[in-house]
């Protein structure tokens, strides 16, 4: 099965995911990522804006204010299909972008450098248990990781889950993938 028919089938189920699962798990989800060692252990930390349907990420980004960490988000440069991260503060001004996409206002934000993020939090569509991903189709994540040192988490729902999908020789998992069933290190 091709990638854009198996991203189609991903993006489906999400839609179709109960809300009342989908509040509970992200609540459990939401609940062992700011337990857990690794978000202890680190200061800035990269995540994104998350759009329905993915899973909600306000929460953690609020948790990490409230604990006292940098929150860093990603601006995409589509030319290059490259990104940066930036600081993101309460109340900040964001810009919208493409697919009506919240970003970071270049301008007005404070670039932070890739070696300073100690744990960032990798979207995706469907994952695999050795950390592989199925992700949005622009390759931005896959280029940065390449060359990024820092512990990596993936987020998702059980479901999400697959023994199979499509690895390319680009692609690069992540060293973490986060379920409401707990947190699983992949190998």
């Amino acid at each position: 099965m091709s990638k854009n028919r198996l991203r189609t089938e991903c993006l489906n189920l999400l839609a179709d995911y109960p809300k009342d699962k989908r509040s509970k798990n992200t609540y459990h989800i939401t609940d062992s990522l700011v337990n857990h060692a690794l978000w202890k252990e680190q200061y800035i930390i990269a995540i994104t804006l998350a759009r329905y349907p993915e899973i909600d990420t306000n929460a953690i980004i609020e948790r990490g204010w409230a604990d006292g960490k940098q929150i860093a988000i990603p601006k995409c440069r589509p030319k290059t299909r490259e990104m940066d991260f930036y600081l993101y503060e309460e109340g900040m001004e964001l810009e919208t972008v493409y697919n009506g996409l919240l970003e970071p206002n270049p301008d007005k934000a404070k670039k932070v450098n890739p070696a300073d993020i100690g744990l960032m939090i990798v979207p995706g569509l469907a994952f695999t248990p050795k950390g592989y991903r199925l992700g949005f189709g622009g390759g931005y994540y896959d280029r940065f990781l390449s060359a990024y040192s820092g512990v990596t988490v993936s987020i998702a729902f059980s479901e999400q889950v697959t023994d199979y999908l499509p690895v390319e020789s680009f692609d690069v998992p992540v060293d973490w993938l986060l379920t409401e069933r707990g947190m699983h290190h992949c190998d």
